[in-house]
């Protein structure tokens, strides 16, 4: 990728970036708002709900705490009462929706958002800047859909469960599932159809890193070295100079210093010594 496509991508991830936290700190402070704790908003009816019920779909250690809870809030315990009522009432508190659960759901949908245009964003650099493999802005957009697709799933699920429950709460799941799979079916597609690409450049990459860097020779024996010496290990007082790498091609290298030279100088621009054809 080119320094201009790098740079803009660069942008794009740091404002999204800043954002992202800017809200994830205005989450931590409304969490901390008795306000936003109470009344509650809204209660769904679980009338006639037993314990027996509760543990198909719930585990016994949640269970466990809420009895807890609601014994302490009660100030008695449980026992001698009616697990009915007592199933009812803790269903109620766990299906309970707070002034702070729409905070959340609200800062969240901000994040998810900024999360959607950042990847439609990203989509759009990379198709104009990026010929050599102009679908990869889009599988990353598709990827970064699906793993909004997830944080929505345990966002949304304290306002949206409850008006589901009891007899709809399957729906939930099902909805997410879909909308998980729609954008990891479209990554699947582009990365089947680019996988020529793909592979051509797994290949070029992994050839490059077995060929090491690139041979250097010295412009006074003619002694090759690795790339990035600067003096001759062969006879250790010229310079190291690049003749054949694919920056100098057509260019001259003085003997004596190692300066590079344009094509066709009879002399080093750095020491002033003749320089060979």
């Amino acid at each position: 990728m080119s320094a201009t496509l790098g740079r803009q991508i660069g942008e794009k991830i740091l404002r999204v970036a800043i954002a992202v936290i800017g809200l994830l700190v205005l989450r931590l402070i409304l969490s901390v708002l008795p306000m936003l704790k109470s009344p509650v908003v809204y209660m769904p009816s679980a009338t006639g709900v037993s314990l027996q019920g509760l543990q198909n779909s719930f585990t016994q250690d949640q269970i466990a705490a809420w009895q807890r809870a609601f014994a302490d809030a009660m100030g008695q315990t449980l026992q001698g009462k009616l697990p009915e009522v007592t199933a009812d009432y803790l269903m109620q508190l766990h299906l309970a929706i707070l002034p702070l659960t729409i905070a959340y759901a609200i800062v969240d949908t901000l994040i998810f958002a900024m999360l959607i245009l950042f990847g439609r964003d990203l989509s759009i650099i990379i198709r104009s800047n990026y010929s050599r493999f102009p679908d990869l802005g889009q599988i990353l957009n598709f990827g970064i859909l699906t793993i909004v697709v997830a944080a929505a799933y345990y966002s949304y699920q304290g306002i949206l469960y409850p008006f589901l429950w009891p007899n709809h709460q399957d729906l939930y799941g099902w909805a997410f599932l879909v909308l998980g799979l729609a954008p990891l079916a479209g990554v699947v597609v582009l990365v089947s159809r680019n996988m020529d690409r793909i592979t051509g450049a797994v290949m070029q990459s992994s050839s490059r890193a077995l060929a090491g860097p690139p041979a250097i020779q010295c412009g006074s024996c003619g002694q090759a070295s690795t790339a990035g010496t600067k003096f001759c290990p062969s006879c250790g007082g010229a310079a190291v100079s690049s003749q054949r790498s694919s920056v100098g091609l057509g260019n001259k290298f003085c003997p004596s210093c190692g300066t590079q030279n344009r094509a066709g100088t009879k002399f080093c621009g750095g020491c002033g010594q003749p320089v060979s054809a």
